[in-house]
């Protein structure tokens, strides 16, 4: 877990504000449109790749707090997680898969990685995080029946 966690914090830079992004990044087989009309795949920390990350540090941190170990790397987990750059809501009022509030170039996209802090993570929850929680709805709906089920 160790390894993995020192991988992923090699992997972050900085996104010019502060906050630190995967790069580079995509959302599962899924592409979007920027507001210039270009149609693209990769861009920076996708909401999928934070929410991996941050999860990984929060789960890292918590069994090292617990066996009491290398108090040196969970500060640097910690002051890392601060800093992560935040999953969104967009503009329609559901989670932003990818580093902006770009359209999906399939609306009807059958993944859902960009709600995995809500599934199968614990990032995204009613309580801690309401807001969140209903832009996961949000983007379910907005998916619609017309995908693979969900």
């Amino acid at each position: 877990m160790k390894s993995a966690a020192e991988f992923c914090l090699d992997w972050l830079i900085e996104d010019g504000n502060g906050a630190l992004v995967t790069c580079p990044s995509v959302s599962c087989e899924n592409t979007f449109i920027t507001e210039k009309g270009v149609k693209a795949e990769t861009s920076l920390g996708t909401a999928m790749d934070m929410a991996i990350i941050g999860q990984h540090f929060e789960n890292w941190i918590a069994g090292a707090s617990v066996l009491g170990i290398d108090a040196d790397f969970v500060a640097q987990l910690k002051t890392a997680r601060a800093r992560l750059y935040p999953i969104k809501i967009g503009k329609k009022g559901d989670i932003e898969e990818w580093f902006q509030d770009w359209d999906s170039t399939d609306p009807h996209h059958r993944h859902f990685s960009h709600l995995l802090g809500l599934h199968p993570f614990s990032l995204i929850t009613e309580q801690t995080t309401p807001e969140l929680f209903a832009a996961c709805a949000r983007s379910l709906d907005l998916r619609g029946d017309e995908s693979t089920g969900w």
